[in-house]
């Protein structure tokens, strides 16, 4: 089924601009999008779907939309690819072998889903939609700069569950509003907007150190930090959130 997209529609993402602590060019600054809503879920898209199309029941649709999801999990879990109208799914397996296919590295070893987007949504992405600049983020020089999982030496964000992450940056120490240590907090958000606080072991400025629970779902989350600190002697009035622009990966 086509898009119900005309030519002459436009959509606008809004964002703020933070400073790119990653590189050194100081007029380096990437954008974030601003979300001011939750995540929308298959119910929420049920429910809005029977609104605009009374002959479909709500109940049927989300049951309808929740098998068909089953059954493209299934048949990506039996290594095929799975192609819909706007995207295309295909299981991906990452790691160095032997030529008789042993790992070099059980460790290594990864299994996941790649997705990306088909012509038609390709198209209107790169033609119909624009950003617009809400403001900017001033971070008063406080910013995460990279993180390293401390059992794979990963720094590409990748890390797995149990694993220690170390943060670095600047100004990230977590404490409170009284400047009590570890009295802020870290958090771990899921692309279904769920919070996961972390546990905290070594906070420093510079470097904080937090283990990923054992019961956190596989999948890509936002790392960000909560925090009064502004240096030894001072603390904020406000909290300071401080998120880190790239992805962590669970695996």
């Amino acid at each position: 089924m086509p898009l119900d997209v005309k030519q002459k529609d436009q959509f606008e993402w809004t964002s703020v601009l933070v400073e790119n602590h990653l590189t050194e060019d100081t007029t380096d600054y990437i954008l974030l999008l601003q979300k001011n809503k939750e995540s929308k879920k298959l119910a929420d898209m049920a429910s809005e779907v029977a609104r605009e199309r009374t002959e479909y029941r709500e109940e049927t649709l989300s049951n309808a939309a929740s098998l068909i999801e089953q059954k493209i999990v299934e048949t990506l879990l039996n290594g095929e690819s799975v192609i819909t109208d706007y995207f295309t799914f295909e299981p991906n397996i990452q790691g160095s072998f032997t030529s008789e296919g042993e790992p070099l590295d059980a460790n290594k070893v990864k299994y996941s889903i790649n997705v990306s987007v088909r012509p038609e949504l390709r198209n209107i992405l790169n033609n119909q939609v624009k950003y617009r600049v809400a403001g900017l983020q001033e971070q008063g020089g406080a910013a995460i700069t990279g993180v390293e999982d401390q059992i794979t030496g990963a720094r590409d964000g990748a890390t797995g569950r149990g694993h220690v992450l170390a943060i670095y940056g600047s100004k990230i120490k977590v404490v409170g509003a009284t400047g009590a240590d570890k009295e802020g907090f870290a958090y771990l958000k899921s692309d279904l907007d769920v919070d996961t606080e972390v546990q905290i072991a070594q906070n420093d400025p510079s470097c904080v150190t937090i283990l990923i629970p054992n019961d956190l779902t596989e999948g890509n989350y936002q790392l960000r930090i909560e925090t009064y600190y502004s240096n030894s002697k001072v603390v904020l009035k406000n909290p300071r959130t401080i998120v880190y622009p790239r992805t962590i990966t669970i695996q």
